[in-house]
């Protein structure tokens, strides 16, 4: 069931409404799947996929804060959109400490859920953007060597080629080699941008790194 499209998956166990919030967001051009249970959509669900899910807070054998739990076991950050009974402030609390969204209680207002989706949607296609650029500066660092490696520490640090140098016990050209190497590789073209993804990717404190305008 992958997708290029954002997919909306909903569960509930009453065919009734899982066939309205269906129709409801076709009809917003929003594309969704309906899973009569969690066990249903957990056996369809691609974790690759980008979207939300909209889901009854109790579900045959499985409650709600189970099904965030069982997404969280996945590595799955999937924007989760709770759907309450009017009487379940309990356990929707419970669903937005596990990580739930939001929690609309029932009867579903369409408007206010469409929003919702919407919010959810780019959420997650931010998330996973940003997922996808941490993993790509994360591989640029291991293509590094160890002594390149060291040069970009210490360069995102502060220290001038000749200080390096002399450190390594090594001439500023050299180190100006491995400079040249390392902001190739870590394609960047200065160094308030490698400062930001060496933090970025936890080679650096994240506080010693410049302020991201860009």
């Amino acid at each position: 069931m992958n997708s290029a499209l954002p997919t909306v998956h909903v569960v509930d166990g009453e065919r009734d409404l899982r066939h309205g919030l269906q129709q409801m967001l076709r009809h917003a051009d929003v594309h969704v799947f309906t899973h009569a249970s969690a066990d249903q959509f957990l056996d369809a669900y691609d974790p690759r996929e980008s979207g939300c899910l909209i889901a009854d807070l109790y579900q045959s054998g499985e409650a709600g804060s189970g099904l965030q739990r069982q997404l969280a076991s996945l590595g799955a950050s999937l924007p989760v959109i709770m759907l309450s009974g009017e009487g379940d402030v309990s356990a929707a609390t419970a669903a937005m400490r596990q990580g739930a969204l939001d929690v609309i209680v029932k009867p579903v207002d369409a408007a206010l859920l469409l929003e919702r989706v919407r919010h959810a949607i780019q959420l997650d296609v931010h998330r996973r953007r940003c997922a996808d650029r941490i993993a790509k500066i994360k591989a640029r660092v291991a293509g590094l060597t160890p002594r390149e490696r060291q040069v970009l520490e210490l360069v995102v640090a502060g220290r001038s080629s000749r200080l390096i140098a002399r450190q390594f016990g090594v001439s500023v050209r050299t180190v100006d080699v491995h400079r040249a190497r390392v902001m190739k590789k870590m394609q960047v073209r200065s160094i308030a941008r490698l400062a930001i993804d060496a933090a970025i990717c936890g080679v650096v404190p994240l506080d010693d790194a410049p302020e991201d305008r860009g």
